[in-house]
């Protein structure tokens, strides 16, 4: 008889953490805001103690800017921290997709391209949200396979901090279409067995700074544009309780 399998019990710190990154991906923190510490725990209902335990692996991945005795602040990219971020996910998925290459079998690379094309259908068709989420599975093709598990949490984490706090789904067309395309060539290489010219692809070309920078300004631009109507809307502030938490 099987033995009756239990979810493992979450900390508080752990609830706290997914409740802050939650508000910051749907807006209700923005970059640049700043929160006391004792006023959020006092609209939480809950002690500074995992409020500040949540806030320091939040810093520690980069979210927010810790002030001892003062608060902490939703941080906001630079330009050249963009930079440094596409630098870093092009070398780590450059690097993956060598080293999982044995393992790539003909199968997964046709099932990214069928990907590839149901990604333009759904941009063809207004359906954002799916189509960001099937950009994740096509690089979830080469990147499940690998057994680094802290690579792939470090590049989780550096693509929810350019893409989702907060998530903006206005998108530029012009460079989701040339997205497609890259995704193509990617496919194409890995079909010639070429994963040298892949990891190029993915490493010079889809994750190049200095390639994508006219379009990275540009989808910038529409970000700034959509927090400055949060901002106009009533900033962002933690007001509440946490949701499954008593």
């Amino acid at each position: 008889m099987l033995s009756r399998i239990t979810p493992p019990i979450r900390s508080l710190r752990e609830i706290v953490y997914e409740y802050l990154r939650r508000q910051m991906n749907e807006g209700q923190l923005l970059p640049g805001s700043f929160f006391n510490l004792k006023e959020v725990s006092q609209a939480l209902k809950i002690s500074t103690t995992p409020l500040r335990e949540a806030l320091v692996q939040l810093e520690s991945e980069g979210f927010v800017t810790i002030f001892p005795r003062r608060g902490a602040v939703v941080n906001a990219l630079s330009l050249k921290q963009i930079r440094n971020i596409y630098q870093l996910i092009g070398a780590l998925e450059g690097s993956v997709l060598l080293e999982v290459a044995e393992r790539l079998s003909p199968e997964r690379i046709e099932m990214m391209a069928v990907i590839n094309d149901r990604m333009m259908e759904r941009l063809k068709g207004g359906e954002i949200s799916e189509y960001l989420e099937l950009n994740l599975q096509f690089h979830g093709g080469f990147l499940d396979l690998s057994e680094n598990e802290e690579l792939l949490h470090q590049l989780a984490i550096y693509k929810q901090r350019l893409y989702e706090f907060p998530r903006n789904e206005h998108l530029v067309m012009a460079w989701e279409e040339k997205n497609h395309q890259e995704h193509e060539d990617l496919v194409e290489a890995l079909r010639r067995g070429d994963f040298q010219g892949g990891a190029h692809v993915i490493r010079d070309v889809h994750w190049s700074f200095q390639v994508q920078e006219p379009y990275v300004r540009s989808y910038y631009a529409l970000h700034l544009e959509v927090l400055e109507k949060l901002r106009s809307e009533g900033e962002g502030a933690l007001v509440g309780e946490i949701p499954g938490w008593p």
